[in-house]
């Protein structure tokens, strides 16, 4: 006997137990004390197995108190016996536990393995029902199979109330298909007993593979909570009695019945774009299908088949089933269905799904916890892949952690650091998309798998910029990231889609096999884009991005694929538990008053808040971001053949001033002269469109000095022009005055 487990399991029941032996000359007692028990055990041998009943007895006249004593014909506990319940426990007893010996079938100990095994799908089916409003279950390895233990706290009439709890284990029976053990519902009565915690178990043979084992409590549960009224609700919401009628023909499906059953065993919700969605939830796996799935209809299925036992369900059936559980989600409010992340804004609270059909993390101002995924909050697609666990670790050592995975200066270090930080923030503002640029071998690919794998990890490879505006906008209404990999330029119904992605866009096509209907394809995604050059020189795209240029990797410092793999892999835990920790330190942040905010406001007042919870400054952030658009800005300008046209006119004058008609002839007849046909071929067409393209580059031209204006003067627009003579030489100098000339510039920048 141990000890140990015998007091344990006395704490927990503590109104006093009947405890006997099942031998032919079988003990008995009742016992009140635990003390008085163990001392009791020195007439019961070392190895003998004990059973229990402790429910509460009319009287104890009829067994001994205190002590063992040999049962005499006629006693032992009765039904009658019993007063009133407290507790019920469902026996799941193995389902391999047979062997062959001398041409007999025998039952035998189970392996050590398979015992546990058996302990951990009883555990799942706990965890479950307590998912499921259970107050307190407890769980004891019988040394073979499994104990299931819901205290009641005394119910009423004891036949009544094991009628219902033997209902309940069949009902659970149905539902839960465990693959090495299966409830025992022929021995549900009320003066079952159960293998005593702390006693041996020697049923079948025991080998030095399959010894035995004691039993022990493995979960403990709360003797003052009941589970009576879960356990009465459940059998409500679950029982199959009446799903079936009998005709002619045999057992059939009573069509209504099974859809308010199915209304209470299968939640359903919809989301913004009339998608209907239903959670399957089993062995603690949820997930969440599409209602008019080929997978749910199996499901569903499969499911009638194992509650009614009827095998040959009418795809009709489960046809109007369906239509009637879309009609239940139609009444509902529509749910978030967010990809990955979700920032509730009113809670200042925000969700990451692991993508493991059962977890989130909870990021609040006050912690950082993991929860049961609820109901109607994620939309998780079948390239999503599972996050590893993270590891708590100060939000200060993320640049660190990043510089291990990264090779990128100390500046654009924070801004990636902070542009991570602010993706798990969700779709609720527009995040700045990333370019990563470099020469060939400065592992801009790995570095973007790098980013997707730390925010949200895909079974699937980085995409490639398709020129199909349709798939791209599919690729990006699935993902809360969405990563394009070697990227050279695009054109600019591309550049739009990806300008209108980072705000909020709509692609309208034709529905397939209709001539009139449409299908509308809305997508919001958080961008990465990687390439050796940026993929446009559009200033409104532009404006929209943050650039990490890639440094060259010495061969020194080259290292294997598999080097790097194991680097990242050590480091994704920690960086996580950065991440999480400074998004938990910014939730609890006041707003930051900035002097002056990008084209991306949300999104540098965010990332504001992680450089601080980082040790960094708002000036060290505001530097490193102002050095990182100066440089997007000079990369924009460098190829742009408008640029290189303005810039070549203002040389040697310090204003000008032009009818913009003219003023597009002497751009045009520059360029007609110095650029390359390619630079041509992307000049404006017509003066008016000339006009509207400077509108957006006030930035890249004052990288020269220049400044630019339009005003309308009677039916001419004229534009005006300053030279600051900074950086080209203005009216009175010359090149040898150390000015920069555009093509200086071009060189500078190769």
């Amino acid at each position: 006997m141990r000890e140990e487990e015998i007091r344990k399991f006395f704490e927990l029941l503590p109104n006093g137990i009947y405890i006997r032996t099942l031998t032919p000359q079988g003990r008995h007692g009742f016992f009140t004390n635990v003390d008085t028990f163990i001392d009791a055990l020195k007439v019961i041998p070392k190895d003998q197995p004990l059973y229990f009943n402790a429910h509460e007895l009319t009287d104890i006249d009829f067994v001994p108190v205190n002590c063992f004593e040999p049962i005499q014909r006629g006693q032992g506990i009765k039904t009658e016996n019993i007063r009133r319940l407290r507790y019920g426990i469902l026996d799941f007893d193995p389902i391999h536990n047979t062997e062959v010996v001398n041409g007999e079938i025998v039952k035998r100990n189970l392996t050590k393995e398979e015992n546990q095994q058996i302990v951990k799908e009883v555990d799942a089916v706990r965890k479950e029902l307590l998912r499921d409003g259970f107050d307190s279950i407890g769980l004891i390895n019988s040394g073979n199979g499994a104990y299931l233990v819901f205290p009641f706290r005394g119910v009423g009439n004891p036949s009544d109330s094991i009628k219902v709890f033997k209902r309940f284990a069949v009902i659970l029976k149905k539902r839960y298909g465990l693959n090495t053990a299966q409830i025992d519902t022929k021995t549900i009565k009320v003066s079952q007993v159960f293998k005593l915690p702390g006693s041996l178990s020697t049923k079948g043979t025991s080998t030095k593979d399959n010894p035995f084992r004691y039993a022990e409590i493995v979960e403990e549960w709360n003797p003052k909570k009941s589970c009576w009224k879960a356990i009465k609700a459940y059998v409500e919401n679950n029982a199959v009695d009446d799903l079936v009628f009998y005709s002619s023909h045999g057992p059939e499906l009573d069509i209504n019945a099974c859809m308010k059953y199915c209304q209470k065993h299968y939640p359903v919700f919809r989301g913004e774009n009339h998608d209907y969605r239903v959670r399957i939830d089993g062995k603690g796996i949820v997930r969440d299908m599409d209602l008019d799935s080929s997978d749910f209809a199996s499901e569903l299925r499969i499911h009638l088949r194992d509650v009614t036992g009827i095998l040959n369900i009418d795809k009709r059936a489960i046809d109007d089933i369906i239509t009637f559980l879309k009609d239940e989600a139609y009444q509902k409010e529509i749910s978030t269905l967010a990809s990955r992340v979700y920032y509730d804004v009113k809670c200042n609270t925000v969700y990451y799904d692991m993508c493991n059909h059962k977890d989130i993390i909870e990021i609040s101002p006050t912690q950082i916890c993991k929860k049961d995924k609820p109901l109607g909050m994620f939309d998780q697609k079948i390239t999503d892949k599972e996050q590893v666990e993270y590891v708590p670790t100060p939000a200060k050592d993320l640049p660190m952690l990043l510089s291990k995975v990264a090779n990128v200066t100390n500046n654009n270090l924070l801004i990636l650091a902070t542009f991570l930080c602010v993706c798990f923030l969700g779709n609720c503002f527009p995040t700045a998309a990333l370019l990563i640029t470099g020469p060939q071998g400065t592992s801009k690919s790995t570095l973007t798998r790098f980013v997707q794998r730390i925010v949200h990890p895909q079974k699937v490879s980085l995409l490639s910029l398709s020129a199909k505006i349709q798939d791209i906008s599919i690729a990006l209404s699935t993902r809360l990231l969405t990563c394009f990999d070697n990227a050279s330029s695009v054109k600019a119904d591309v550049a739009d889609i990806l300008c209108s992605a980072v705000t909020k866009g709509c692609f309208q096509t034709r529905k397939l096999y209709t001539t009139s209907d449409e299908s509308l394809i809305v997508f919001k995604s958080i961008i990465v884009i990687n390439g050796i050059d940026i993929i446009s020189r559009r200033t409104d795209l532009m404006e929209r991005c943050l650039c990490l240029e890639l440094e060259p990797i010495l061969p020194e410092k080259r290292k294997t694929e598999r080097e790097v793999e194991r680097g990242f892999e050590d480091a994704l835990p920690k960086i996580l538990g950065a991440i999480f920790d400074a998004i938990q330190q910014a939730l609890a942040m006041e707003d930051v008053e900035l002097k002056t905010l990008s084209r991306m406001a949300d999104f540098e007042q965010w990332a504001v808040k992680f450089a601080i919870s980082m040790g960094y400054s708002v000036e060290d952030y505001q530097e490193a971001l102002k050095a990182n658009k100066q440089n997007l800005i000079d990369a924009v300008s460098f190829g742009n053949p408008i640029i290189f046209a303005v810039v070549e006119l203002m040389r040697y004058k310090d204003k000008a001033k032009f009818v913009f008609q003219e003023f597009y002839a002497k751009c045009y007849e520059i360029l007609k002269t110095k650029a390359t046909p390619n630079e041509l071929s992307m000049f404006p067409k017509s003066a008016s469109s000339l006009s509207r393209a400077l509108g957006g580059m006030e930035e890249n031209l004052k990288a020269f000095g220049i400044t630019f204006s339009s005003e309308n003067v009677g039916p001419n627009k004229e534009a005006r022009l300053t030279n600051d003579g900074s950086v080209i030489p203005n009216a009175g100098a010359s090149d040898i005055d150390g000015k920069l000339v555009y093509e200086a510039f071009k060189k500078e920048q190769k």
